[in-house]
């Protein structure tokens, strides 16, 4: 992100100034706590066990005060939340299924179906949520209501 892609958005510049300024504070050369912890790795190889104790101790007293004297603005607005989705393209019902390691279970489930359902699941292009079929396999599987919706709102990421 470029410092104009802010000027519309201050909340998103001030998370992303928040940002740098913790940034320099841990790469300060003098006062950062990055360069205790190399310190105390440094020490920590060199066999001066008790040196890098203490230098270790001061990195993450200093790293804190860093988080301290710099905090986190609260996120940014991701948007609007997303609907739940109740309508996926067979191939992300069947790539989830496989992801999921349920698609052998669910194609043996559909076999046991009548004719006219193992043909509407094996031709369609989508899949309902609030199809006979699903209902059918949700049960089958031992699925609740918000397991299945939890099923469609990620193979709608595939």
């Amino acid at each position: 992100m470029t410092d104009t892609d802010h000027t519309h958005d201050p909340l998103a510049w001030a998370v992303a100034e928040m940002h740098r300024r913790r940034a320099r504070a841990y790469a300060d050369p003098i006062t950062g706590s990055d360069v205790l912890f190399a310190k105390a790795v440094r020490l920590q190889a060199m066999g001066r066990q008790a040196e890098a104790e203490q230098i270790q101790a001061e990195a993450i007293a200093r790293f804190e005060q860093i988080q301290r004297d710099y905090p986190m603005p609260p996120a940014a607005d991701t948007g609007p939340e997303r609907k739940p989705r109740t309508t996926l393209t067979m191939r992300q019902a069947r790539l989830y299924l496989q992801h999921a390691g349920l698609l052998q279970q669910v194609d043996t489930l559909v076999s046991t179906l009548d004719e006219s359902a193992r043909i509407e699941w094996q031709y369609s292009t989508t899949v309902e949520m609030s199809s006979p079929i699903v209902t059918a396999l949700a049960a089958q599987l031992q699925l609740s209501a918000e397991q299945v919706q939890a099923m469609f709102d990620d193979a709608a990421l595939l």
